[in-house]
């Protein structure tokens, strides 16, 4: 079953309009931080239709009634609607091709210097005594079973000596 839904903004205006089925609704299905689903699942609007066919065409009337950001409108849809495909899978070969092009890439050395400098600014902050006290209690006393020592040992050292752990 698809449908068409709408995230609303707190009032009542509706700021995405999208066409989905399961749970699309409800996932942040987007990269970035353009359309991100409300966290009050009240704010989601949903219209069921019979097709994917009936589901574009409502989600393509929605967008140009309400209209994009991009042409004066209130929503943040980067289309007018009515594009994809539900469940679309790529052939074998389309999966093999990208494989092909995508192993071996690596970063360049300007970027991961780039992503060095950022690591390293990046705010740590320091555990106070109380801090460092409870989580003292909370590991005291505390055994590991046999079988996760002999997992640590095996992964640590490669075997497990013969006799106890």
């Amino acid at each position: 079953m698809f449908y068409t839904y709408m995230w609303l903004r707190y009032d009542g205006t509706p700021y995405y309009v999208g066409k989905g089925c399961g749970d699309r609704a409800f996932i942040d299905h987007r990269k970035g931080k353009r359309a991100r689903p409300p966290q009050d699942v009240s704010r989601i609007l949903i219209e069921d239709h019979v097709s994917e066919a009936e589901a574009f065409e409502a989600e393509r009337f929605l967008i140009s009634y309400y209209g994009r950001k991009d042409f004066g409108g209130i929503l943040i849809n980067m289309t007018d609607g009515g594009e994809g495909a539900a469940g679309h899978s790529p052939s074998q070969e389309t999966r093999d091709h990208l494989r092909e092009v995508n192993s071996g890439w690596k970063h360049s050395p300007e970027a991961i210097e780039k992503i060095r400098q950022a690591r390293r600014q990046q705010i740590r902050q320091p555990i106070s005594e109380e801090q460092k006290q409870k989580i003292s209690l909370a590991k005291r006393g505390y055994k590991f079973s046999e079988e996760h020592r002999r997992n640590f040992m095996k992964a640590r050292w490669g075997k497990i000596e013969t006799g106890k752990v």
